[in-house]
């Protein structure tokens, strides 16, 4: 029940957090910016790597997994408070909202049709993160067939996390030249 309610405050905070990304920076500062962010959260995320591969090398499961989750926990909490004291500007431009969840989704569906650049956001986002999926359960797999070390796989997910920051640099790049559709290519 707890790691449900963690996945499903991290999914209204990301939506949350997007929102205000939008509001607060232009397009192309935004795109600057989130390269940026995303560079030091992969250098977060190898640091985290490393400290998992010390807490699966050194404590047991389900221990192991128990304390990482309350670390991950209490570092989202820091972030989820620091968010709450940015000023929101007042939303100028609203557009009504639909009545029924159908009439939403069927607009959604429309707008997917008609709107090349948002397809392409979506196919890059889907194709980008898709692995996320399931790199946890061959991780676990590669693991237990080829006996594997905590140090080892938490090793792995800080090599993963380099490439992606080393590509941050370029389209960060790009995305402040005004060339998000070459990004999404």
């Amino acid at each position: 029940i707890l790691l449900f309610i963690f996945s499903f405050a991290a999914g209204f905070g990301t939506i949350y957090f997007q929102e205000l990304m939008g509001k607060l920076f232009s397009a192309t500062d935004r795109g600057k910016l989130i390269a940026t962010r995303q560079f030091f959260s992969g250098l977060g995320y190898i640091l985290s790597g490393l400290l998992a591969a010390y807490v699966l090398q050194h404590f047991e499961a389900p221990h192991s997994f128990a304390y990482l989750f309350l670390i991950s926990a209490f570092a989202m909490g820091i972030g989820y408070t620091s968010v709450g004291f940015l000023k929101e500007t007042e939303k100028k431009k609203i557009q009504p909202r639909e009545q029924h969840f159908s009439l939403f989704f069927a607009k959604m569906i429309s707008l997917l049709k008609t709107n090349k650049m948002l397809r392409y956001q979506v196919f890059a986002r889907v194709l980008a993160f898709g692995f996320m999926f399931v790199a946890p359960f061959i991780i676990l797999q590669a693991k237990e067939k080829f006996e594997l070390t905590g140090w080892i796989v938490g090793s792995f997910v800080s090599m993963q996390m380099v490439g992606a920051m080393l590509s941050d640099f370029l389209w960060g790049y790009l995305s402040g030249k005004n060339k998000n559709l070459l990004v999404a290519r």
